[in-house]
């Protein structure tokens, strides 16, 4: 009895590590295509953000959007299943935010499945939104 409470502690163990995401996960860059157009967004340590698109790159503390100074950053609830990620959109001068909301889960270590729905909502679940799956960038 005592070897099988062993075991099935060493899995729930196990499963911890392998399943548990932290924000630390999310680091670094993540590419992905859709509709023939490459696409990435950067997790930087500091909690900004990055949006490439082909050869544009939005984000960060600092950049311009519209002739407006904004800054990107965001916010990752592991806890939540699925997991939710903000990409806060914040305008300097005025200080109006905007976000967009997704869903994610890691399909193995290097493979990010996100999900955006265009009703500005968390979508309920990965088939009820636009989803598309990220490939971490390995740095060399």
């Amino acid at each position: 009895m005592i070897k099988k409470i062993f075991l099935l502690a060493l899995i729930s163990l196990i499963s911890i590590g392998v399943y548990g995401q932290s924000i630390e996960d999310f680091y670094g860059t993540w590419e992905g295509e859709d509709q023939g157009e490459v696409g990435a967004i950067i997790f930087q340590e500091s909690g900004f953000a990055y949006m490439k698109v082909g050869d544009q790159t939005h984000g960060g503390e600092e950049f311009v959007l519209d002739g407006q100074k904004a800054s990107l950053t965001y916010i990752i609830d592991t806890e939540s299943k699925p997991i939710h990620i903000d990409l806060v959109m914040r305008i300097v001068k005025t200080g109006e935010e905007r976000s967009l909301l997704f869903i994610a889960e890691f399909v193995n270590s290097d493979q990010l499945k996100l999900s955006i729905s265009p009703t500005g909502q968390y979508p309920e679940s990965f088939d009820d939104g636009d989803t598309i799956i990220l490939t971490r960038v390995k740095e060399n």
